[in-house]
Protein backbone atom coordinates (compact mmCIF):
# COMPACT_ATOMS: atom_id res chain seq x y z
CA UNK A 1 0.00 0.00 0.00
CA UNK A 2 2.76 2.12 0.59
CA UNK A 3 3.84 2.07 -2.93
CA UNK A 4 0.76 3.13 -4.26
CA UNK A 5 -0.05 6.16 -1.46
CA UNK A 6 -2.07 8.34 -3.39
CA UNK A 7 -5.19 5.89 -4.44
CA UNK A 8 -4.82 4.24 -1.22
CA UNK A 9 -4.89 7.78 0.73
CA UNK A 10 -8.11 8.66 -1.24
CA UNK A 11 -9.75 5.34 -0.22
CA UNK A 12 -9.09 5.47 3.44
CA UNK A 13 -9.30 9.29 3.95
CA UNK A 14 -5.89 9.79 5.10
CA UNK A 15 -2.65 9.50 4.85
CA UNK A 16 -1.01 5.21 4.81
CA UNK A 17 1.13 5.50 7.45
CA UNK A 18 -2.16 7.49 9.90
CA UNK A 19 -4.12 4.12 8.71
CA UNK A 20 -1.62 1.54 9.30
CA UNK A 21 -0.46 3.22 12.85
CA UNK A 22 -4.33 3.37 13.20
CA UNK A 23 -5.81 0.52 11.96
CA UNK A 24 -3.13 -2.72 11.67
CA UNK A 25 -0.12 -2.04 13.45
CA UNK A 26 -1.60 -2.74 17.03
CA UNK A 27 -1.54 -6.40 18.53
CA UNK A 28 -4.70 -8.33 18.21
CA UNK A 29 -5.72 -6.10 15.23
CA UNK A 30 -7.49 -7.19 12.43
CA UNK A 31 -7.61 -6.63 8.42
CA UNK A 32 -10.82 -4.98 7.45
CA UNK A 33 -12.28 -4.23 3.52
CA UNK A 34 -9.00 -1.85 3.11
CA UNK A 35 -6.88 -4.61 3.75
CA UNK A 36 -8.85 -7.22 1.16
CA UNK A 37 -8.86 -4.09 -1.15
CA UNK A 38 -5.76 -3.72 -1.49
CA UNK A 39 -4.78 -7.50 -1.59
CA UNK A 40 -6.97 -7.42 -4.87
CA UNK A 41 -5.15 -4.82 -5.98
CA UNK A 42 -1.67 -5.82 -5.71
CA UNK A 43 -2.51 -9.32 -6.65
CA UNK A 44 -4.45 -7.60 -9.69
CA UNK A 45 -7.46 -10.29 -9.31
CA UNK A 46 -10.76 -10.42 -7.59
CA UNK A 47 -11.27 -11.55 -3.53
CA UNK A 48 -14.61 -12.64 -3.03
CA UNK A 49 -15.33 -13.26 0.56
CA UNK A 50 -18.00 -15.64 2.35
CA UNK A 51 -19.83 -13.37 5.49
CA UNK A 52 -21.25 -14.79 8.55
CA UNK A 53 -24.84 -13.59 7.25
CA UNK A 54 -24.15 -16.68 4.04
CA UNK A 55 -23.33 -13.77 1.32
CA UNK A 56 -20.67 -13.57 -1.12
CA UNK A 57 -18.88 -10.10 -1.41
CA UNK A 58 -16.32 -9.39 -4.15
CA UNK A 59 -13.68 -6.95 -3.47
CA UNK A 60 -12.09 -5.56 -7.38
CA UNK A 61 -8.63 -4.28 -7.74
CA UNK A 62 -9.06 -0.47 -7.05
CA UNK A 63 -6.92 0.86 -9.46
CA UNK A 64 -4.96 -1.02 -12.62
CA UNK A 65 -0.98 -1.93 -12.22
CA UNK A 66 0.97 -0.87 -15.00
CA UNK A 67 2.53 -3.43 -17.02
CA UNK A 68 0.30 -6.40 -15.46
CA UNK A 69 -3.28 -7.76 -16.71
CA UNK A 70 -5.67 -8.59 -14.67
CA UNK A 71 -6.12 -12.23 -13.86
CA UNK A 72 -9.27 -14.06 -14.08
CA UNK A 73 -8.89 -16.20 -11.33
CA UNK A 74 -10.10 -15.31 -8.01
CA UNK A 75 -9.24 -15.59 -4.09
CA UNK A 76 -11.99 -17.01 -1.83
CA UNK A 77 -12.06 -16.28 1.51
CA UNK A 78 -14.59 -16.71 4.71
CA UNK A 79 -15.08 -14.63 7.58
CA UNK A 80 -15.00 -17.14 10.81
CA UNK A 81 -15.22 -14.94 13.71
CA UNK A 82 -13.60 -11.47 12.42
CA UNK A 83 -10.79 -13.79 11.21
CA UNK A 84 -10.22 -14.85 7.16
CA UNK A 85 -9.52 -18.50 6.18
CA UNK A 86 -9.11 -19.20 2.63
CA UNK A 87 -11.56 -21.13 0.71
CA UNK A 88 -10.77 -23.96 -1.29
CA UNK A 89 -13.42 -26.12 -2.23
CA UNK A 90 -16.83 -24.36 -3.46
CA UNK A 91 -20.00 -26.89 -3.16
CA UNK A 92 -22.44 -26.08 -6.22
CA UNK A 93 -25.98 -25.80 -4.87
Amino acid sequence: MLQNEKPFSGYVGTSIGNYLLANTLRPNSWGSDVEIHAAATMFHTTVTVFTNTNKWLSYKPLFPIEGRDLCEEQIYLRNVCAHFERVVKIKPQ
